[in-house]
Protein backbone atom coordinates (compact mmCIF):
# COMPACT_ATOMS: atom_id res chain seq x y z
CA UNK A 1 0.00 0.00 0.00
CA UNK A 2 2.94 2.37 0.57
CA UNK A 3 4.91 1.62 -2.27
CA UNK A 4 1.57 2.19 -4.03
CA UNK A 5 1.33 5.61 -2.81
CA UNK A 6 4.36 6.40 -3.40
CA UNK A 7 4.30 5.49 -6.82
CA UNK A 8 1.06 7.21 -7.56
CA UNK A 9 2.32 10.69 -5.17
CA UNK A 10 5.38 10.34 -8.02
CA UNK A 11 3.10 10.16 -10.90
CA UNK A 12 1.05 13.21 -9.79
CA UNK A 13 4.49 15.12 -9.57
CA UNK A 14 5.67 13.87 -13.03
CA UNK A 15 2.58 15.01 -14.37
CA UNK A 16 2.78 18.19 -12.84
CA UNK A 17 5.75 18.65 -14.05
CA UNK A 18 5.46 18.07 -17.53
CA UNK A 19 2.87 20.01 -17.56
CA UNK A 20 4.78 23.14 -16.31
CA UNK A 21 7.26 22.46 -18.65
CA UNK A 22 5.01 22.61 -22.02
CA UNK A 23 3.32 25.55 -20.47
CA UNK A 24 7.00 26.97 -19.84
CA UNK A 25 7.79 25.96 -23.48
CA UNK A 26 5.19 27.50 -25.16
CA UNK A 27 5.59 30.83 -23.28
CA UNK A 28 9.38 31.12 -24.23
CA UNK A 29 8.14 30.42 -28.00
CA UNK A 30 5.71 33.60 -27.43
CA UNK A 31 8.71 35.08 -26.20
CA UNK A 32 11.00 34.36 -29.52
CA UNK A 33 7.49 35.60 -31.49
CA UNK A 34 7.25 38.80 -29.73
CA UNK A 35 11.29 39.29 -30.09
CA UNK A 36 10.99 38.40 -33.56
CA UNK A 37 8.30 40.80 -34.61
CA UNK A 38 10.57 44.02 -33.05
CA UNK A 39 13.84 42.86 -34.34
CA UNK A 40 13.46 40.61 -36.91
CA UNK A 41 16.78 39.33 -38.30
CA UNK A 42 19.64 41.36 -38.81
CA UNK A 43 22.96 42.82 -37.15
CA UNK A 44 21.31 44.18 -33.79
CA UNK A 45 19.27 40.82 -32.98
CA UNK A 46 22.72 39.15 -34.19
CA UNK A 47 24.36 40.65 -31.82
CA UNK A 48 22.21 39.94 -29.12
CA UNK A 49 21.88 36.16 -29.92
CA UNK A 50 26.14 36.22 -29.88
CA UNK A 51 26.53 38.28 -26.65
CA UNK A 52 23.55 35.97 -24.98
CA UNK A 53 25.64 32.76 -26.47
CA UNK A 54 28.97 34.06 -24.95
CA UNK A 55 27.08 34.27 -21.79
CA UNK A 56 25.28 31.15 -21.65
CA UNK A 57 28.14 28.94 -22.01
CA UNK A 58 29.59 29.88 -18.91
CA UNK A 59 26.30 29.45 -17.02
CA UNK A 60 26.21 26.13 -18.53
CA UNK A 61 29.13 25.38 -17.27
CA UNK A 62 27.93 25.76 -13.94
CA UNK A 63 25.05 24.39 -14.14
CA UNK A 64 26.82 21.20 -15.68
CA UNK A 65 28.98 21.00 -12.76
CA UNK A 66 26.72 21.54 -10.30
CA UNK A 67 23.42 19.39 -11.31
CA UNK A 68 25.44 16.34 -12.30
CA UNK A 69 27.11 15.33 -8.60
CA UNK A 70 25.75 17.66 -5.89
CA UNK A 71 22.92 15.80 -5.51
CA UNK A 72 24.28 12.34 -4.60
CA UNK A 73 27.06 13.67 -2.44
CA UNK A 74 24.14 16.25 -0.54
CA UNK A 75 21.93 12.65 -0.49
CA UNK A 76 25.18 10.37 1.07
CA UNK A 77 26.42 13.06 3.23
CA UNK A 78 22.80 13.42 4.69
CA UNK A 79 22.23 9.62 5.13
CA UNK A 80 25.32 8.72 6.87
CA UNK A 81 26.61 11.91 8.75
CA UNK A 82 23.12 13.48 8.98
CA UNK A 83 21.18 16.62 7.99
CA UNK A 84 23.53 19.20 9.97
CA UNK A 85 26.52 17.63 7.98
CA UNK A 86 24.38 18.05 4.25
CA UNK A 87 23.61 21.27 5.43
CA UNK A 88 27.48 22.87 5.84
CA UNK A 89 28.17 20.68 2.39
CA UNK A 90 25.45 22.49 0.70
CA UNK A 91 26.91 25.80 2.46
CA UNK A 92 30.35 25.06 1.14
CA UNK A 93 29.17 24.43 -2.75
CA UNK A 94 27.06 27.70 -2.32
CA UNK A 95 29.81 29.61 -1.10
CA UNK A 96 32.18 28.55 -3.64
CA UNK A 97 29.65 29.14 -6.59
CA UNK A 98 28.51 32.78 -5.42
CA UNK A 99 32.57 33.75 -4.90
CA UNK A 100 33.31 32.07 -8.07
CA UNK A 101 30.32 33.89 -10.17
CA UNK A 102 31.10 37.12 -9.20
CA UNK A 103 34.66 37.15 -10.09
CA UNK A 104 33.74 35.17 -13.16
CA UNK A 105 30.75 38.03 -13.58
CA UNK A 106 33.72 40.80 -12.59
CA UNK A 107 36.33 39.42 -15.38
CA UNK A 108 33.22 39.49 -18.01
CA UNK A 109 31.83 43.16 -17.38
CA UNK A 110 35.99 44.39 -17.65
CA UNK A 111 36.80 42.21 -20.30
CA UNK A 112 33.93 41.62 -22.48
CA UNK A 113 35.49 42.35 -25.84
CA UNK A 114 38.25 40.11 -25.11
CA UNK A 115 35.77 36.86 -23.73
CA UNK A 116 33.45 38.04 -27.03
CA UNK A 117 36.70 37.69 -29.38
CA UNK A 118 37.49 34.54 -28.15
CA UNK A 119 34.09 32.39 -27.91
CA UNK A 120 33.13 34.38 -31.24
CA UNK A 121 36.68 34.98 -33.52
CA UNK A 122 35.21 35.33 -36.59
CA UNK A 123 33.99 38.44 -35.07
CA UNK A 124 37.43 40.09 -34.62
CA UNK A 125 37.78 42.93 -37.49
CA UNK A 126 40.03 41.20 -40.66
CA UNK A 127 39.23 44.37 -43.21
CA UNK A 128 42.06 46.63 -43.99
CA UNK A 129 41.99 49.54 -41.35
CA UNK A 130 40.27 52.21 -42.09
CA UNK A 131 38.13 50.85 -44.58
CA UNK A 132 33.59 50.89 -44.20
CA UNK A 133 34.02 47.12 -44.14
CA UNK A 134 36.44 47.55 -40.96
CA UNK A 135 34.42 50.36 -39.34
CA UNK A 136 31.28 47.80 -39.64
CA UNK A 137 32.98 44.54 -38.04
CA UNK A 138 34.33 46.97 -35.15
CA UNK A 139 30.83 48.20 -34.54
CA UNK A 140 29.29 44.99 -34.62
CA UNK A 141 32.35 43.78 -32.69
CA UNK A 142 31.70 46.42 -30.10
CA UNK A 143 27.66 46.04 -29.71
CA UNK A 144 28.08 42.25 -29.18
CA UNK A 145 30.49 42.96 -26.21
CA UNK A 146 28.54 46.10 -24.80
CA UNK A 147 25.57 43.19 -24.28
CA UNK A 148 27.56 40.70 -22.98
CA UNK A 149 28.62 43.55 -20.76
CA UNK A 150 24.89 44.48 -19.45
CA UNK A 151 24.60 40.47 -18.53
CA UNK A 152 27.77 39.60 -17.10
CA UNK A 153 27.22 40.98 -13.58
CA UNK A 154 24.15 38.45 -12.98
CA UNK A 155 26.70 35.32 -13.03
CA UNK A 156 26.35 35.05 -9.31
CA UNK A 157 22.81 34.53 -9.63
CA UNK A 158 22.97 32.44 -12.11
CA UNK A 159 25.36 30.26 -10.42
CA UNK A 160 23.79 30.17 -6.61
CA UNK A 161 20.27 29.68 -8.22
CA UNK A 162 21.67 26.60 -9.94
CA UNK A 163 22.59 25.10 -6.29
CA UNK A 164 19.35 26.39 -4.91
CA UNK A 165 17.29 23.94 -7.18
CA UNK A 166 19.58 21.31 -6.92
CA UNK A 167 19.21 21.30 -3.22
CA UNK A 168 15.83 21.62 -3.89
CA UNK A 169 15.65 18.77 -6.36
CA UNK A 170 17.63 16.35 -3.41
CA UNK A 171 14.26 17.30 -1.05
CA UNK A 172 12.08 16.33 -4.04
CA UNK A 173 10.72 19.98 -4.88
CA UNK A 174 10.79 19.84 -8.13
CA UNK A 175 8.44 22.84 -9.24
CA UNK A 176 10.58 25.56 -8.30
CA UNK A 177 13.48 24.39 -10.88
CA UNK A 178 10.49 24.66 -13.56
CA UNK A 179 9.03 27.85 -12.62
CA UNK A 180 12.25 29.97 -13.05
CA UNK A 181 12.08 29.21 -16.94
CA UNK A 182 9.10 31.79 -16.83
CA UNK A 183 11.28 34.38 -15.78
CA UNK A 184 12.90 34.99 -18.95
CA UNK A 185 10.05 34.70 -21.27
CA UNK A 186 8.60 37.59 -18.81
CA UNK A 187 10.85 39.55 -18.38
CA UNK A 188 12.25 39.73 -22.22
CA UNK A 189 8.34 40.52 -23.65
CA UNK A 190 7.81 42.95 -20.79
CA UNK A 191 11.04 44.47 -22.22
CA UNK A 192 10.50 44.39 -26.36
CA UNK A 193 6.95 45.77 -25.66
CA UNK A 194 6.91 48.13 -22.66
CA UNK A 195 10.26 49.20 -22.92
CA UNK A 196 10.84 49.20 -27.06
CA UNK A 197 12.16 52.62 -27.32
CA UNK A 198 15.47 51.58 -25.89
CA UNK A 199 16.15 49.44 -28.10
CA UNK A 200 18.17 46.18 -27.85
CA UNK A 201 19.74 47.19 -24.64
CA UNK A 202 16.41 46.91 -23.36
CA UNK A 203 16.22 43.37 -24.39
CA UNK A 204 20.03 42.65 -22.65
CA UNK A 205 19.17 44.31 -19.21
CA UNK A 206 16.04 42.45 -19.03
CA UNK A 207 17.77 38.85 -19.53
CA UNK A 208 20.22 40.26 -17.04
CA UNK A 209 17.59 41.10 -14.51
CA UNK A 210 15.90 37.35 -15.05
CA UNK A 211 18.79 35.19 -13.37
CA UNK A 212 17.89 37.77 -9.99
CA UNK A 213 14.09 37.24 -10.35
CA UNK A 214 14.86 33.29 -10.67
CA UNK A 215 16.56 33.40 -7.47
CA UNK A 216 13.75 35.15 -5.81
CA UNK A 217 11.39 32.68 -7.23
CA UNK A 218 13.72 29.83 -5.67
CA UNK A 219 14.44 31.11 -2.33
CA UNK A 220 10.86 30.64 -0.58
CA UNK A 221 11.21 27.20 -1.64
CA UNK A 222 14.10 26.78 0.92
CA UNK A 223 12.37 27.17 3.92
CA UNK A 224 12.42 24.17 6.28
CA UNK A 225 14.96 22.36 4.23
CA UNK A 226 17.99 24.46 4.14
CA UNK A 227 19.97 27.58 6.38
CA UNK A 228 22.65 29.77 4.78
CA UNK A 229 25.62 30.30 6.89
CA UNK A 230 28.98 30.89 4.34
CA UNK A 231 31.74 29.07 4.93
CA UNK A 232 34.84 27.10 2.99
CA UNK A 233 35.30 24.05 5.18
CA UNK A 234 34.40 21.82 2.72
CA UNK A 235 36.66 18.37 4.06
CA UNK A 236 37.45 17.76 0.43
CA UNK A 237 33.63 17.04 -0.53
CA UNK A 238 33.63 20.36 -2.88
CA UNK A 239 37.02 19.07 -4.42
CA UNK A 240 35.45 15.74 -4.69
CA UNK A 241 31.95 17.47 -5.95
CA UNK A 242 33.93 19.10 -9.11
CA UNK A 243 36.21 15.85 -10.00
CA UNK A 244 33.18 14.03 -10.38
CA UNK A 245 31.49 16.46 -12.41
CA UNK A 246 34.45 16.72 -15.00
CA UNK A 247 32.92 14.38 -17.21
CA UNK A 248 29.73 16.20 -17.19
CA UNK A 249 31.34 19.52 -17.88
CA UNK A 250 33.31 18.60 -21.04
CA UNK A 251 30.44 16.86 -22.80
CA UNK A 252 28.70 20.47 -21.91
CA UNK A 253 32.15 22.40 -23.51
CA UNK A 254 31.87 20.20 -26.48
CA UNK A 255 28.32 21.09 -26.64
CA UNK A 256 29.03 24.61 -26.77
CA UNK A 257 32.02 24.19 -28.92
CA UNK A 258 29.51 22.60 -31.37
CA UNK A 259 27.00 25.73 -30.99
CA UNK A 260 29.89 28.11 -31.59
CA UNK A 261 31.03 26.75 -34.57
CA UNK A 262 27.48 26.85 -35.83
CA UNK A 263 27.33 30.71 -34.50
CA UNK A 264 31.01 31.72 -35.65
CA UNK A 265 29.99 30.46 -39.19
CA UNK A 266 26.96 32.42 -39.12
CA UNK A 267 28.50 35.19 -38.74
CA UNK A 268 30.48 34.60 -41.77
CA UNK A 269 27.32 34.60 -44.05
CA UNK A 270 26.13 38.38 -42.97
CA UNK A 271 23.74 39.65 -40.72
CA UNK A 272 20.38 37.35 -39.57
CA UNK A 273 21.56 33.82 -39.80
CA UNK A 274 22.59 33.38 -35.85
CA UNK A 275 18.98 34.95 -34.96
CA UNK A 276 17.47 32.56 -37.91
CA UNK A 277 19.23 29.85 -35.95
CA UNK A 278 17.82 30.89 -32.76
CA UNK A 279 14.40 31.43 -33.97
CA UNK A 280 14.06 27.96 -35.59
CA UNK A 281 15.99 25.86 -32.88
CA UNK A 282 13.07 27.36 -30.60
CA UNK A 283 10.54 25.49 -32.48
CA UNK A 284 12.60 22.17 -32.18
CA UNK A 285 12.74 22.60 -28.09
CA UNK A 286 9.16 23.23 -28.06
CA UNK A 287 8.28 19.74 -30.36
CA UNK A 288 11.26 18.12 -27.93
CA UNK A 289 9.77 19.59 -25.25
CA UNK A 290 5.92 18.54 -25.44
CA UNK A 291 6.32 15.35 -27.26
CA UNK A 292 9.80 13.60 -26.00
CA UNK A 293 10.23 15.09 -22.29
CA UNK A 294 7.10 13.49 -21.19
CA UNK A 295 8.18 9.77 -22.74
CA UNK A 296 11.95 9.83 -21.38
CA UNK A 297 10.69 10.91 -17.97
CA UNK A 298 8.39 8.35 -17.53
CA UNK A 299 11.08 5.86 -19.14
CA UNK A 300 13.48 7.02 -16.96
CA UNK A 301 12.36 5.64 -13.70
CA UNK A 302 11.54 2.38 -15.14
CA UNK A 303 15.14 1.77 -17.03
CA UNK A 304 16.82 3.27 -14.05
CA UNK A 305 14.55 -0.21 -11.29
CA UNK A 306 15.36 -2.49 -14.24
CA UNK A 307 19.52 -1.24 -13.79
CA UNK A 308 19.42 -1.26 -10.33
CA UNK A 309 17.70 -5.41 -10.61
CA UNK A 310 20.54 -6.34 -13.06
CA UNK A 311 17.52 -7.27 -15.21
CA UNK A 312 19.38 -6.02 -19.01
CA UNK A 313 17.20 -8.04 -21.25
CA UNK A 314 13.85 -5.46 -19.63
CA UNK A 315 16.54 -2.54 -20.27
CA UNK A 316 16.56 -3.68 -23.91
CA UNK A 317 13.08 -4.54 -24.38
CA UNK A 318 12.46 -1.43 -22.54
CA UNK A 319 14.95 1.13 -25.38
CA UNK A 320 13.03 -1.12 -28.22
CA UNK A 321 9.36 -0.39 -26.98
CA UNK A 322 10.65 3.45 -26.47
CA UNK A 323 12.60 4.25 -29.56
CA UNK A 324 9.42 2.81 -32.08
CA UNK A 325 6.78 4.91 -29.64
CA UNK A 326 8.75 8.23 -30.36
CA UNK A 327 8.89 7.00 -34.05
CA UNK A 328 5.19 6.77 -34.25
CA UNK A 329 4.68 10.26 -32.48
CA UNK A 330 7.70 12.21 -34.47
CA UNK A 331 7.46 11.00 -37.67
CA UNK A 332 4.55 12.55 -38.76
CA UNK A 333 5.34 16.10 -37.37
CA UNK A 334 8.30 16.25 -38.37
CA UNK A 335 7.10 15.01 -42.26
CA UNK A 336 4.38 17.51 -41.73
CA UNK A 337 5.92 20.24 -40.21
CA UNK A 338 8.89 19.58 -43.54
CA UNK A 339 7.06 20.22 -46.30
CA UNK A 340 5.01 22.86 -44.51
CA UNK A 341 8.01 24.51 -43.55
CA UNK A 342 7.61 28.16 -44.84
CA UNK A 343 3.84 28.17 -43.87
CA UNK A 344 5.14 27.35 -40.46
CA UNK A 345 7.53 30.13 -40.35
CA UNK A 346 5.07 32.71 -41.71
CA UNK A 347 2.42 32.27 -39.33
CA UNK A 348 4.19 31.89 -35.89
CA UNK A 349 6.62 34.84 -37.18
CA UNK A 350 6.06 37.01 -40.32
CA UNK A 351 4.75 40.32 -38.78
CA UNK A 352 6.95 43.68 -37.67
CA UNK A 353 10.23 43.61 -38.57
CA UNK A 354 10.44 39.98 -39.25
CA UNK A 355 10.47 40.57 -43.05
CA UNK A 356 10.65 38.30 -46.17
CA UNK A 357 14.27 37.98 -46.22
CA UNK A 358 13.87 37.02 -42.46
CA UNK A 359 11.03 34.00 -43.36
CA UNK A 360 13.52 33.15 -46.21
CA UNK A 361 16.39 32.32 -43.57
CA UNK A 362 14.47 31.16 -40.96
CA UNK A 363 12.16 28.73 -43.20
CA UNK A 364 15.77 27.22 -44.57
CA UNK A 365 16.87 26.72 -40.75
CA UNK A 366 13.68 25.14 -40.07
CA UNK A 367 13.43 22.73 -42.78
CA UNK A 368 16.78 20.92 -41.93
CA UNK A 369 16.33 21.09 -38.45
CA UNK A 370 13.19 19.28 -38.21
CA UNK A 371 14.12 16.86 -40.18
CA UNK A 372 16.76 15.74 -37.57
CA UNK A 373 14.09 15.68 -34.98
CA UNK A 374 13.76 12.08 -34.48
CA UNK A 375 17.34 11.42 -34.34
CA UNK A 376 18.02 14.11 -31.81
CA UNK A 377 14.55 12.34 -29.29
CA UNK A 378 15.90 9.13 -30.06
CA UNK A 379 20.05 10.26 -28.84
CA UNK A 380 18.18 12.01 -25.95
CA UNK A 381 16.59 9.05 -24.90
CA UNK A 382 19.63 6.73 -25.18
CA UNK A 383 21.93 8.97 -23.24
CA UNK A 384 19.10 8.37 -20.52
CA UNK A 385 19.27 4.92 -21.05
CA UNK A 386 23.50 4.99 -19.94
CA UNK A 387 22.90 7.32 -17.43
CA UNK A 388 20.50 4.86 -15.95
CA UNK A 389 23.07 2.15 -16.11
CA UNK A 390 25.49 4.60 -14.92
CA UNK A 391 27.77 5.00 -18.05
CA UNK A 392 28.32 8.14 -18.41
CA UNK A 393 31.67 7.75 -20.33
CA UNK A 394 29.78 6.43 -23.46
CA UNK A 395 28.21 9.62 -24.32
CA UNK A 396 30.67 11.82 -23.38
CA UNK A 397 33.16 9.90 -26.04
CA UNK A 398 30.55 9.43 -28.88
CA UNK A 399 29.33 13.76 -27.87
CA UNK A 400 32.96 14.28 -28.89
CA UNK A 401 32.56 12.16 -32.39
CA UNK A 402 29.22 13.57 -32.95
CA UNK A 403 30.71 17.35 -32.45
CA UNK A 404 33.51 16.19 -35.14
CA UNK A 405 31.10 15.59 -37.41
CA UNK A 406 28.91 18.48 -37.21
CA UNK A 407 31.81 20.98 -37.31
CA UNK A 408 33.09 19.29 -40.64
CA UNK A 409 29.46 19.15 -41.93
CA UNK A 410 29.49 22.87 -41.23
CA UNK A 411 32.74 23.48 -43.47
CA UNK A 412 31.24 21.93 -46.30
CA UNK A 413 27.47 22.88 -46.59
CA UNK A 414 27.56 25.99 -45.18
CA UNK A 415 29.09 27.67 -48.09
CA UNK A 416 26.50 26.34 -50.84
CA UNK A 417 23.52 26.11 -48.29
CA UNK A 418 23.59 29.32 -46.50
CA UNK A 419 21.85 29.10 -42.83
CA UNK A 420 19.98 25.45 -44.06
CA UNK A 421 23.72 24.02 -44.40
CA UNK A 422 24.03 24.72 -40.52
CA UNK A 423 20.89 22.84 -39.59
CA UNK A 424 21.61 19.87 -42.03
CA UNK A 425 24.75 19.23 -40.74
CA UNK A 426 23.36 19.64 -36.82
CA UNK A 427 21.00 17.12 -38.02
CA UNK A 428 23.46 14.44 -39.71
CA UNK A 429 25.35 14.93 -36.30
CA UNK A 430 22.34 14.36 -34.29
CA UNK A 431 21.81 10.62 -36.41
CA UNK A 432 25.15 9.77 -36.32
CA UNK A 433 25.25 10.58 -32.29
CA UNK A 434 21.98 8.54 -31.76
CA UNK A 435 23.43 5.30 -34.59
CA UNK A 436 26.70 5.24 -32.19
CA UNK A 437 24.92 5.02 -28.83
CA UNK A 438 22.56 1.98 -30.00
CA UNK A 439 26.01 0.32 -31.24
CA UNK A 440 27.57 0.67 -27.96
CA UNK A 441 24.45 -0.06 -26.09
CA UNK A 442 24.48 -3.34 -28.08
CA UNK A 443 28.34 -4.25 -27.24
CA UNK A 444 27.78 -3.52 -23.65
CA UNK A 445 23.76 -5.20 -22.88
CA UNK A 446 23.96 -7.10 -25.94
CA UNK A 447 21.95 -7.81 -29.22
CA UNK A 448 18.99 -5.41 -28.86
CA UNK A 449 17.13 -6.89 -31.58
CA UNK A 450 16.68 -3.91 -33.75
CA UNK A 451 16.13 -5.60 -37.08
CA UNK A 452 12.39 -6.00 -35.90
CA UNK A 453 12.83 -2.15 -34.66
CA UNK A 454 13.88 -1.45 -37.78
CA UNK A 455 10.90 -3.03 -39.88
CA UNK A 456 8.54 -1.25 -37.24
CA UNK A 457 10.05 2.49 -38.02
CA UNK A 458 10.14 2.14 -41.84
CA UNK A 459 6.37 1.02 -41.64
CA UNK A 460 5.90 4.28 -40.02
CA UNK A 461 7.81 5.87 -41.95
CA UNK A 462 6.09 5.14 -45.29
CA UNK A 463 2.88 6.14 -43.70
CA UNK A 464 4.06 9.68 -42.46
CA UNK A 465 5.55 10.20 -46.16
CA UNK A 466 2.33 9.03 -47.25
CA UNK A 467 0.29 12.00 -44.93
CA UNK A 468 2.90 14.38 -45.77
CA UNK A 469 2.16 13.78 -49.67
CA UNK A 470 -1.82 14.06 -49.02
CA UNK A 471 -0.78 17.38 -46.78
CA UNK A 472 0.67 18.50 -49.85
CA UNK A 473 -1.87 17.86 -52.15
CA UNK A 474 -4.57 19.66 -49.69
CA UNK A 475 -2.75 22.86 -49.03
CA UNK A 476 -2.30 23.21 -52.92
CA UNK A 477 -5.83 22.57 -53.25
CA UNK A 478 -6.66 24.79 -50.68
CA UNK A 479 -4.42 28.06 -51.60
CA UNK A 480 -5.63 31.09 -49.91
CA UNK A 481 -2.77 33.06 -49.91
CA UNK A 482 -0.92 34.37 -47.07
CA UNK A 483 -3.17 36.42 -44.58
CA UNK A 484 -2.99 35.10 -41.26
CA UNK A 485 -6.34 33.59 -41.34
CA UNK A 486 -5.78 32.19 -45.12
CA UNK A 487 -2.57 30.71 -43.59
CA UNK A 488 -3.91 28.90 -40.43
CA UNK A 489 -6.81 27.43 -42.36
CA UNK A 490 -4.73 25.65 -45.12
CA UNK A 491 -2.44 24.63 -41.92
CA UNK A 492 -5.41 23.53 -40.12
CA UNK A 493 -6.81 21.61 -43.50
CA UNK A 494 -3.89 20.46 -44.50
CA UNK A 495 -1.82 19.23 -41.16
CA UNK A 496 -5.47 17.46 -40.56
CA UNK A 497 -5.98 15.34 -43.41
CA UNK A 498 -2.07 14.37 -43.61
CA UNK A 499 -2.70 12.91 -39.90
CA UNK A 500 -5.88 11.41 -40.80
CA UNK A 501 -4.08 9.70 -43.67
CA UNK A 502 -1.53 9.03 -41.08
CA UNK A 503 -3.54 7.62 -39.14
CA UNK A 504 -5.12 4.93 -41.19
CA UNK A 505 -2.21 3.72 -42.68
CA UNK A 506 -0.45 2.77 -39.32
CA UNK A 507 -3.27 1.08 -38.46
CA UNK A 508 -3.47 -0.73 -41.82
CA UNK A 509 0.16 -1.58 -41.27
CA UNK A 510 -0.11 -3.03 -37.92
CA UNK A 511 2.29 -0.79 -36.31
CA UNK A 512 3.57 -2.48 -33.39
CA UNK A 513 3.25 0.15 -30.79
CA UNK A 514 0.33 1.70 -31.63
CA UNK A 515 -1.58 0.38 -28.54
CA UNK A 516 0.92 1.68 -26.97
CA UNK A 517 1.14 4.97 -27.74
CA UNK A 518 -2.90 5.02 -27.35
CA UNK A 519 -2.56 3.78 -23.89
CA UNK A 520 0.03 6.81 -23.22
CA UNK A 521 -2.08 9.35 -24.59
CA UNK A 522 -5.22 8.58 -22.33
CA UNK A 523 -2.35 8.44 -19.06
CA UNK A 524 -1.07 5.03 -19.24
CA UNK A 525 2.33 3.77 -20.26
CA UNK A 526 1.32 -0.19 -21.16
CA UNK A 527 4.61 -2.76 -20.69
CA UNK A 528 4.39 -5.03 -23.60
CA UNK A 529 5.03 -8.69 -22.95
CA UNK A 530 7.75 -10.19 -24.81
Amino acid sequence: MAQNKIGARAARSTLLITLIIIVSKLVGFVREMVFAAYFGTGAISDAYTNANSVVNILILLFSACISSTFIPIYLKTKRLEGPAAANRYANNVMTVFAVVGIAVGALGYFFAQEICELFMPTLIPTAPQGSALYLTQIEKLAQTADLARIMFPSMAFAATTGVFTSLLNAHERFVPEQLTGFALSLCVILACVCFSGYGITAVAVATALTYVLQLFIVIPFLRGVYRFRPTLHSGGKVKHTVLLALPAILSMAFDEINHLVDKNIGISLGDGPNTALTYAYRIITLVLGVLVVPITTVMFSRLSEYAAEGRNKSILAATKQCLEVLSIIILPVMLLAAVQSTDVIRLLYFRGAFDEYSLELTSAAFLFYILGVLAFAWRNFLTRVFYAIQDTRAPLVIGVAAVGVNIALDIVLAGPMGVGGLTLATSIAGGVGAALMLFRLRRKLGRIGFASTAVEVCKTLVAACAGAVVAMLVSNAVGGGSATGALLLRLVLSTGAGLVAYLILVVLFRVREVNTVTNLIFGRFKRRKR
